[in-house]
């Protein structure tokens, strides 16, 4: 049944894209196919195999590393702003994002 509903839903996709396009004759079909080949590919990899799901989750604790740093930085510039028990979405969200942001700035600055 999920299977059922995943090719719907591409099928969906991809019909839509088509009746919404200006210039249906462009359209290259082929990359479009490869495309969706090398995706199944990757996702069978990255979710089927034990390589695979340990690269996630190497990925995956490399960004709560980050957000490590970015909820300390939040934390010295911000701190005693939000009351105590409370999650305000300025300083959980959107600051770790600027904060990381920046981060990306200046290692690309410096190469």
């Amino acid at each position: 049944m999920q299977l059922l509903i995943a090719c719907i839903g591409l099928i969906t996709v991809i019909g839509l894209s088509y009746l919404v396009s200006s210039n249906k004759s462009q359209i290259r079909w082929k990359s479009i196919g490869i495309m969706l080949v090398l995706q199944f590919i990757l996702g069978f990899f990255l979710l089927r195999t034990s390589m695979g799901t340990f690269l996630v989750a190497s990925f995956a604790k490399l960004f709560d590393y980050l957000l490590e740093f970015a909820a300390s930085g939040v934390n010295f510039v911000f701190a005693g702003v939000a009351n105590k028990g409370s999650a305000p979405f300025f300083l959980n969200v959107l600051m770790p994002i600027v904060f990381i942001s920046a981060i990306i700035g200046i290692l690309r600055y410096i190469k």
